[in-house]
């Protein structure tokens, strides 16, 4: 079985897998490391990402104190309620 994620042949895109670890709450450097990218093109991706609406931006208005969205995962304000 596949989520909607994935491709016909079961391996995700490299934008799903950044966008799956910063849900968790880690940020830029940590998703980087965990994925063994270069920070700055995991900061690329999440900027395409709020760019085409995928994701809100940090400070966006939307913020609960609890990550709604893996852009919140750099934001401080979501970071201050764990």
């Amino acid at each position: 079985m596949t989520n909607g994620l994935a491709r016909p042949d079961g391996t995700r895109s490299l934008l799903t897998e950044v966008l799956r670890e910063t849900a968790t709450g880690a940020t830029p450097p940590t998703v980087a490391s965990r994925l063994g990218l270069d920070t700055g093109l995991v900061e690329t991706m999440l900027d395409h990402a709020q760019r085409i609406g995928l994701v809100l931006a940090p400070g966006c208005g939307s913020c609960t104190g609890v990550p709604a969205a893996p852009s919140c995962a750099g934001c401080p304000i979501s970071q201050a309620s764990r």
